[in-house]
Formats: C-alpha cells, structure tokens, sequence
C-alpha cells in the first residue's frame, strides 16, 4: 500500500488535481454592457438555453418600480414549451427576476413597459459557471413568440 501513495501522487502531479477545471479562460473577461434596459409593450416571451433549448418550469417573479425600489407585481413559471406571460401590465418600469434553476445563473432585468416596444421576447439565459468573469447576464431579443 505504501508503494501505490507515490504512484497516485506522481499521477495526479502528470494530471492536475482533481479539483482542476477542464477549461480556463485565457485573457481578459469580456466587457458586457451592463444595466440594458428592455423597452417592451407586453411582458411575454420564451426563456431558452445558450443552445437554443427551451427552459421549462423556471419561475419568474415581475417587481414593479415605486420610488426608488421595486414591490412584488405578479409570479409564474414558464410552461412545458418554456414559454411566459405576464398578461396585461400597466405602463411603467419593472424587474424581472428568475432564481433556483438549478444549472442557470439568477437574473435580473429592467423593463420599461411603453405602447411602443417589443410584443414579445426571447431571454436567453447563461449556463452557470465557476471562472472569474461571471459571464451571467441573460441577453433579452425581440421575438414573434
């Protein structure tokens, strides 16, 4: 048994330890814009994965703006098509949040909700990670859904 311990440290010396990631960034983290705002018309749309898959049973919590936070507007969790609507909203500024999906990052994304804006879109959201950048913010496009 003694002899088989400097076998298994030379191997993960040769390997890398087991806690090493398979992937490192090289460079510099990307710059993202940050605080983007959707101008929408209506608060609907499809959430999907970076490869185009359709996120199902994902919850959504809609806060509208009052002074200088947000309260509680209204809930739901996407359907078995990833699909989402927050129905007939009044015109003012919101957040839409999603958190607990198990393999997602947590969102956070500011609307504006005017009668000239996006009928519907589609959120993209990023697989979670564990390097530096925390490339984690959702991208939000215009979509017929």
């Amino acid at each position: 048994m003694k002899a088989l311990i400097p076998m298994i440290a030379l191997a993960v010396a040769l390997l890398g330890s087991p806690m090493t990631p398979l992937a490192e960034r090289i460079g510099p983290c990307p710059k993202h814009p940050r605080g983007k705002v959707g101008i929408v018309n209506h608060i609907r749309g499809v959430t999907v994965d970076p490869l185009d898959a359709r996120i199902t049973s994902l919850e959504m919590k809609l806060q509208k703006r009052r002074g200088h936070s947000f309260i509680d507007f209204s809930s739901l969790t996407t359907d078995s098509e990833g699909r989402f609507d927050f129905g007939e909203v009044p015109i003012g500024k919101y957040r839409l949040t999603t958190a607990g999906r198990k393999g997602f990052c947590d969102q956070s994304l500011l609307l504006v909700v005017k009668e000239t804006g996006w009928s519907a879109f589609t959120m993209r959201l990023p697989v979670e990670s564990s390097d530096s950048c925390n490339d984690c913010e959702a991208t939000l496009a215009e979509s017929k859904h």
